[in-house]
């Protein structure tokens, strides 16, 4: 079983809860201290790539449901 505790991390053997949960928040500031936020250019960047692919399967859908529509109606009628 792999140990999800770092090597240079110890876990809270504290029996005092206060001690512990501000341990935790510690811990949890150092965390999100590491998290790379995306800066505006690259979320509008993001942004457009996403709509822009939503477009073209949306493209998509829309002419294989016209051609099989169609298709279904010939074979209808």
């Amino acid at each position: 079983m792999v140990d999800i505790v770092a090597k240079n991390q110890s876990p809270s053997t504290s029996s005092n809860p206060i001690s512990a949960g501000i341990g935790y928040i510690k811990e949890s500031w150092a965390e999100i201290k590491k998290v790379h936020f995306p800066t505006k250019a690259e979320t509008v960047q993001s942004t457009f790539g996403v709509l822009f692919l939503i477009f073209l399967f949306v493209l998509f859908l829309g002419l294989t449901d016209h051609i099989v529509g169609k298709v279904m109606q010939e074979i209808m009628t």
